[in-house]
């Protein structure tokens, strides 16, 4: 039975580490070096760490049977998704669906947002799409990421 829960500050290093294989798996081949780079760097920035720890920056993670984390949710400035990476063998069963709705869940009942923002990655956007979320603005380029900037009310 797999489990949707708020991370643990000891589960911070296993998220970003399955982040960073998915990210490598998925996305790169499209990105440039710079973008590759600073989207490391994201990952790895102690400030990020420690907003997570005060509780400024929100992360799920989604767990299978044996306790190992399969899938990360995370969101900043109360209503912007910045992560959402599900472990390759787990892909289209569901776990970034349960995701996202444990976050919007979070966000509509406990934070009172009435809608999410994403700036979706090139291989994600069907699932936004197909989530709900409208393109809000072109694809756009920012220090080597690309992204489409969407939005979904709650």
């Amino acid at each position: 039975m797999r489990s949707i829960r708020a991370l643990k500050a000891d589960e911070w290093d296993d998220a970003m580490a399955l982040v960073w294989k998915v990210f490598l798996r998925f996305e790169a081949d499209v990105y440039s070096t710079e973008g590759i780079e600073n989207f490391r760097k994201f990952i790895t920035d102690e400030t990020l760490y420690k907003m997570f720890l005060q509780g400024e920056y929100i992360m799920f993670g989604c767990f299978d049977d044996d306790g190992k984390i399969i899938g990360v949710i995370s969101a900043r400035n109360k209503n912007h998704i910045s992560l959402l990476f599900v472990e390759e063998s787990c892909h289209r069963q569901g776990v970034a669906s349960a995701l996202m709705r444990c976050l919007c869940d979070h966000l509509l009942t406990e934070l009172r947002q009435t809608y999410i923002t994403v700036h979706s990655s090139p291989y994600a956007v069907g699932f936004y799409h197909k989530y709900g979320f409208v393109d809000t603005d072109k694809v756009q380029m920012n220090s080597g990421i690309i992204y489409t900037p969407m939005k979904f009310f709650l």
